[in-house]
């Protein structure tokens, strides 16, 4: 026209107007009035008669590859974002709403049939799939996927759905996570049938909290199953798939008791122990003390007698016991000038006893302490302290070994072995003129007796040592 603008207000006839009809340049923004080229005076069928790309007047709708775009732009067919060097390749979906009402959504839409005549999805149809690709070998390669697939039959407004994460370590995509719809997760398990199910070995962390898991079905698809019983505070497995029992069976545990005298309920019996063998070892006795009589009557006191080692075992045992543990045997002081020694104390009994009765009622698994050695007197070394079979009682009995007699002219005497020849000390050896006995070694052993000396102060004896209670639990 005169103002040198094209105006398409009237029809174009169909091939009228060609690309080698108009000149490169010819046609450029500022020879197009404003408002004469409108939405609704193209028509697809003038753009492109196959329909491949629709611009529909009255929704303002975009449609590539459809002649009846549904939405603001409808593609059929595929679609690629490229980038390229200095350029990411990027799909936003953006969303701005103060009430938050609405949000960005990126929707898979999956139907059997055509998308004239759309049916319903079935158990194992694919709802959608996210790839991972990387570019190797000349050709775009899946290294990963992320897949929805349909899990079960669809009904009502429902469509049961799990996800599956494929992996390529090497050989191809593998399953390798799968979450269920029930919420199950499968680590290496395609079928998860618990929370958790794991197939393969599994770490967990030191602050990993396990309370709060209940036992799984016990039935054939629960052997292996494993949960956390937080009643008996305990691990649980299914071997059979009819019943569980404790991961702790077979387990053995140790606890040792070495405070002297008695510890009301002391020891409470661990959550799924069946049996539990006692060991007791009794207190050593004291070494007796030299006299001081004028030569050759200054005699050595004796050595005092080893613990005994007592095993006992309880099939049955109650959810607790007091415990006493029996304490060294005293000193005997050696004899002043002219005087006799004083014999050493005797060592405790160490054994189980009902709870609560501080120690004054079913004692089990009695080991009987040494007897203290007899002070040296004029002309006689002090005896021995014994300890006699029949003064403990449980199922194996090793009474201890009795002191040594102490010497006449100023020897004192040994004191006895612990009853246990494996586990018992060994007894003090006896002192000579003033000195003392000395000091036994390890459990249960009787105390060396003093030296006797002439017409002067005498050795004293040493004390015994301590004995122990020793518990083994078997679950």
């Amino acid at each position: 026209n005169a103002g040198g603008y094209i105006d398409l207000v009237g029809s174009v006839s169909d091939g009228a107007v060609t690309s080698e009809k108009i000149a490169d340049n010819a046609v450029t923004s500022d020879k197009i009035a404003d408002g004469h080229i409108t939405t609704n005076k193209l028509h697809a069928e003038a753009l492109d008669p196959a329909g491949n790309l629709s611009l529909q007047g009255s929704g303002g709708n975009v449609g590539i590859g459809t002649i009846a775009p549904l939405v603001t732009l409808d593609v059929k067919g595929e679609g690629i974002v490229r980038g390229d060097t200095g350029v990411g390749g990027l799909l936003s979906v953006q969303m701005a709403d103060p009430t938050n009402a609405n949000t960005g959504v990126l929707a898979f839409l999956r139907s059997r049939g055509t998308l004239l005549s759309e049916t319903n999805v079935v158990d194992t149809d694919t709802l959608g799939e996210l790839d991972f690709n990387g570019y190797f070998g000349g050709a775009y390669r899946t290294g990963a996927a992320l897949q929805a697939e349909v899990q079960g039959t669809p009904a009502g407004s429902f469509v049961p759905t799990k996800l599956m994460f494929f992996m390529d370590a090497g050989a191809g995509l593998v399953e390798k996570m799968t979450l269920d719809k029930n919420g199950n997760l499968g680590l290496g398990a395609t079928n998860p049938s618990h929370n958790l199910a794991v197939s393969g070995g599994m770490l967990v962390g030191s602050s990993a909290t396990f309370s709060g898991i209940t036992a799984p079905p016990a039935s054939e698809t629960g052997k292996g199953s494993i949960y956390y019983d937080t009643s008996a505070n305990e691990f649980k497995v299914s071997e059979n798939g009819g019943a569980y029992r404790s991961l702790a069976s077979g387990k053995v545990t140790r606890i040792e008791f070495n405070t002297a005298g008695c510890t009301n309920g002391a020891y409470t019996v661990s959550e799924g122990v069946t049996a539990i063998r006692v060991e007791s070892f009794g207190g050593g006795g004291g070494g007796g003390g030299g006299s001081g009589f004028i030569s050759p009557n200054e005699s050595g006191g004796g050595g005092g007698g080893g613990g005994a080692y007592v095993e006992h075992y309880i099939t049955s045992p109650a959810a607790s016991y007091d415990v006493f543990v029996g304490a060294g045997g005293t000193v005997g002081a050696g004899g002043g000038a002219g005087g006799a020694g004083l014999g050493g104390g005797n060592g405790g009994d160490s054994a189980l006893w009902n709870s609560g009765s501080t120690c004054s009622t079913g004692q089990l698994a009695k080991a009987a302490g040494g007897q203290g050695g007899t002070g040296g007197t004029s002309g006689s070394g002090g005896s021995g302290g014994q300890n006699p079979y029949g003064s403990s009682t449980g199922d194996m009995i090793a009474p201890g070994k009795a002191g040594t007699q102490g010497g006449v002219n100023n020897p004192g005497a040994q004191g006895g072995r612990g009853g246990s020849p494996m586990k018992g000390g060994e007894g003090g050896l006896g002192g000579v003129y003033s000195a003392g006995g000395s000091a036994p070694q390890g459990i249960g052993a009787g105390g060396g007796g003093g030296g006797g000396n002439n017409n002067s102060p005498a050795g004293s004896g040493s004390s015994g040592t301590k004995g122990k209670v020793i518990i083994w639990e078997y679950r």
